[in-house]
């Protein structure tokens, strides 16, 4: 169990550095997600920063963004701390699975 807390801290230290030094968190990738989870959240469907439909980006992370954005607000903090979350799960099951 100690380990478990030692690998998630030295992660969560890790992941905060990034954070820190990633003062602008969007992409040039980032902005048609952000653009489509915006207009989810705002109730305009799955529209790119255009206005128009598109299928060019997979449903499940501009969905995320909806969700977070519905409850926070359009701000990228929120989006942040919960990919750490994601992050540090995503430590454990790689951590469980090798450990097996």
């Amino acid at each position: 169990m100690r380990k478990y807390f030692y690998i998630l801290g030295l992660s969560l230290i890790i992941i905060l550095i990034l954070l820190l030094f990633t003062k602008e968190p969007m992409l040039p990738d980032s902005y048609s997600y952000d653009a489509i989870g915006a207009n989810i959240a705002a109730g305009n469907g799955y529209k790119d920063d255009t206005g128009e439909i598109t299928m060019m980006r997979e449903p499940m992370y501009p969905l995320f963004l909806a969700a977070i954005y519905k409850i926070f607000g359009h701000r990228y903090f929120p989006v942040q701390m919960a990919q750490v979350a994601l992050f540090l799960l995503t430590v454990i099951l790689v951590y469980r699975i090798a450990d097996l």
